[in-house]
């Protein structure tokens, strides 16, 4: 049995870029490293991608031909589960991960430094059986600043309040193994709802868990396609949590999605005067960043409102062909 499992989420490895995926496991790597110098000598990487079983062989060949040293400091494992959407590849990672502890992170998130130690240094505690660490968007335009200020994601700094009431990082959170492999990800048909269900069990069950500080950057989300079809499947998930958590009934799931469009307008109006300065915006950029995110809450309303009334015109869970986002 390894110490330590890293499972590591990945595309169908035709449509890798390299250079993406060159800073995720080149950050894994050096962490790693220093983390074994401590007389810890067993660490698995877990790669799980939703190609065929001949992108894997693929994926397995340009990992040894970019990470030629990899293999000295981690045992590196692939696995293909074709098809499969987000929450079946971390699924897959977690049964074939031997760790005492397994960790989670994606293709397209980049570890910050001292992110290892921190994110599994309260396992220390017996008790805890569940860390969860800070994700942030990265940006370098000016719709990725206005999805780092308004997105799900904390800002990485003066964002406590959003912090504190962020649920499970899929991205960036590690469990026992024992506990995680009784409770995976439960089957679920929104898009990026099974982990806000899996974090409902921890706080329902009364799960020893601790919130640390333990910073992963993720890549921005890229163009107008994705910004639209985001927020309508975003409305979508909203609904299906209310669903799961609340009730079926349609009258309250329509009640509820314009209790929370007027909740999000009020909260992107407080985000805008409060940090707008914190993505570096200026003083007459920040008004042009409340309107586009306004349109977003509006997009996301309506999604929320059409899964309510017309549920089958949602057909894919998963980010179709048609949105370009790294």
């Amino acid at each position: 049995m390894n110490d330590l499992s890293i499972v590591v989420e990945m595309d169908n490895a035709a449509l890798l870029d390299w250079q993406e995926i060159a800073e995720t496991v080149g950050a894994l790597e050096k962490q790693v490293c220093e983390w074994k110098s401590s007389d810890r000598q067993s660490v698995e990487l877990v790669v799980v991608q939703a190609g065929s079983d001949e992108d894997n062989i693929k994926l397995e060949q340009q990992f040894k031909s970019h990470f030629p040293d990899l293999a000295s400091v981690a045992d590196t494992k692939f696995f293909a589960v074709a098809g499969g959407r987000y929450y079946d590849l971390k699924n897959e990672g977690i049964k074939h991960a031997s760790g005492d502890i397994i960790i989670l992170i994606d293709s397209d998130t980049k570890a910050q430094p001292g992110w290892l130690q921190r994110l599994i240094e309260p396992f220390s505690n017996s008790e805890i059986q569940v860390v969860n660490g800070v994700t942030y968007l990265k940006y370098d335009s000016f719709l990725s600043r206005v999805f780092a200020l308004y997105w799900i994601f904390p800002l990485k700094k003066n964002d406590m309040r959003k912090s504190e009431k962020r649920a499970l990082n899929a991205n960036n959170s590690a469990f026992r193994q024992k506990w995680i492999k009784e409770n995976p990800f439960p089957e679920c048909s929104g898009f990026k709802v099974a982990c806000g269900l899996l974090w409902n069990k921890v706080l329902k069950d009364n799960v020893p868990y601790m919130r640390v500080e333990a910073f992963v950057e993720h890549l921005p989300p890229r163009g107008i396609k994705f910004f639209i079809w985001r927020a309508l499947i975003a409305g979508r998930d909203q609904d299906i949590r209310y669903t799961f958590f609340k009730t079926g009934n349609k009258f309250k799931r329509t009640k509820h999605a314009f209790s929370r469009f007027f909740t999000r307008f009020f909260e992107t109006i407080r985000r805008t005067i409060s940090l707008y300065q914190e993505v570096d915006f200026s003083v007459w950029q920040a008004p042009i960043a409340l309107l586009i995110w306004t349109i977003f809450s509006i997009v996301f309303f309506v999604g929320q409102l059409g899964h309510v009334f017309w549920p089958a015109i949602y057909k894919d869970q998963s980010v179709p062909d048609f949105v370009k986002v790294s």
